[in-house]
């Protein structure tokens, strides 16, 4: 039947729009089941169409199919490995004292923050997880906006809707009931990079909390991908690096990052003391420890070396602060490096890392770690990785979308590393219980 075969043409023609949707909520919704549409067609075509073509509807469903899970398999998290399981509950901070120096010009907006603690629990607890990404398309969206806006590349998000990211749950069971009895927890603070997410570092805040870390999720906006503001319930979503970066420099803008961070800080270890909800466990406050990536790191390295209540710092490929590059941090601290050559091989598959960035990352971080006292310093080369795997993006796509994020060494093969140094430096400095 003519009209039918018509009708089949428009329905495949649909299906292929929707692949290429944009990242509304609805189209990707359809997006992650429209593969499945091949499956009615084509035993409806075979009852009542031309017979002819199954074939090629069968052809073209198994081939999209496969495709599809070589751009964008089916997401999954690593188990982490601990005596604990987790608990997690997410707070919004206002500060009616500070105006957000970040925020547009004109918008007159107070200083706030999203904070998310993770913390030990039972292992015999039982409850509902908490999902992957929160605000997982808005947050692609914010991604998508940043590297179309720095380097003019197109963030592919609608494959993301067939790798079921957005279903995702991690580990984490919200608003468990904390563990009681125990002695109090140390701390993590985990800082993410410019048009980064919290929870872009999953991988790394689970494997702290199931060995008996609270870990502290800041996400400040306009500089992290997405926040939905507690003020006007608005998306904030990462400005470009030319509106908050370039007109005050670098080392100003950390600075105004760092004062934002440090009340988020002083206001989150304040709170178990006053959360009427008791989901948190009490926190060793001698015991406090800040882990930041790129953008995050320099903020860190600033806080460490300023914030007496921060006992011990890591930080992930970036260059310090001028203040932490002059005089070193004076405190225990982690760097992850890599090489200029790695960086340049990084640039040549997919971008930035110009020369001035690749030597002052380098320059920095040596005449930091040359201003430490003896013993406080731990240099970490995981060979052979790029930028994004200190995060978990690499993860979101398949082997065809992942290879301009991922170098030589895989991307779970680095976290298992990333994860076995930070446990370590952290035990040695934060925990008074042994890591397993």
């Amino acid at each position: 039947m003519v009209w039918l075969n018509v009708c089949v043409l428009l329905l495949v023609t649909a299906a292929v729009l929707v692949l290429l949707a944009g990242p509304s909520q609805h189209q990707q919704v359809v997006v992650c089941f429209s593969p499945f549409i091949f499956i009615p067609l084509t035993v409806i075509v075979g009852l009542f169409g031309n017979r002819d073509w199954v074939f090629w509807l069968i052809a073209f469903g198994t081939g999209a199919l496969i495709l599809i899970r070589l751009l964008a398999p089916p997401f999954s998290l690593p188990k982490p490995v601990g005596p604990y399981a987790i608990g997690t509950t997410t707070r919004q901070f206002i500060n009616r004292e500070l105006r957000d120096a970040l925020a547009p010009s004109g918008s007159d907006r107070w200083s706030e923050a999203t904070v998310q603690f993770w913390y030990p629990i039972s292992q015999e607890t039982r409850g509902v997880c908490t999902p992957y990404l929160a605000h997982g398309m808005r947050v692609a969206e914010g991604a998508a906006r940043l590297l179309r806006n720095e380097r003019g590349q197109q963030f592919p998000i609608q494959f993301l809707s067939y790798s079921g990211i957005w279903f995702c749950r991690a580990h984490a069971i919200v608003d468990a009931e904390a563990l009681t009895g125990t002695d109090p927890w140390p701390v993590v603070v985990v800082l993410t990079g410019f048009g980064g997410h919290r929870n872009m570092h999953t991988v790394q805040i689970e494997a702290l909390a199931a060995q008996g870390y609270v870990v502290i999720g800041i996400d400040l906006p306009f500089i992290c991908a997405h926040v939905q503001s507690a003020q006007d319930g608005s998306d904030c979503f990462v400005r470009p690096r030319a509106e908050v970066m370039d007109p005050i420099g670098t080392n100003a803008m950390i600075s105004l990052v760092a004062n934002q961070s440090n009340w988020v800080i002083a206001r989150a270890l304040a709170l178990p003391t006053s959360d009427d909800a008791g989901v948190l466990a009490s926190l060793n406050l001698g015991k406090v420890g800040i882990y930041g990536v790129s953008l995050g790191a320099i903020t860190a390295g600033l806080i460490a070396q300023t914030n007496p209540q921060i006992s011990a710092v890591a930080m992930a490929d970036a260059e310090m602060h001028e203040a932490v590059a002059d005089a070193g941090i004076g405190k225990p601290a982690l760097w992850f490096t890599r090489t200029p050559d790695e960086m340049r091989t990084e640039r040549n598959q997919s971008g930035g890392w110009s020369d001035e960035d690749i030597h002052a990352t380098t320059s920095t971080v040596e005449q930091a770690m040359a201003h430490q006292p003896e013993g406080l310093s731990t240099e970490v080369h995981i060979p052979g990785i790029f930028h994004a795997q200190f995060t978990d993006v690499p993860l979101w796509f398949g082997a065809l979308l992942r290879s301009h994020l991922e170098g030589p060494t895989p991307t779970r093969q680095a976290h298992q590393s990333i994860n076995a140094h930070l446990l370590a430096f952290f035990s040695q400095w934060l925990s008074t219980r042994e890591s397993s």
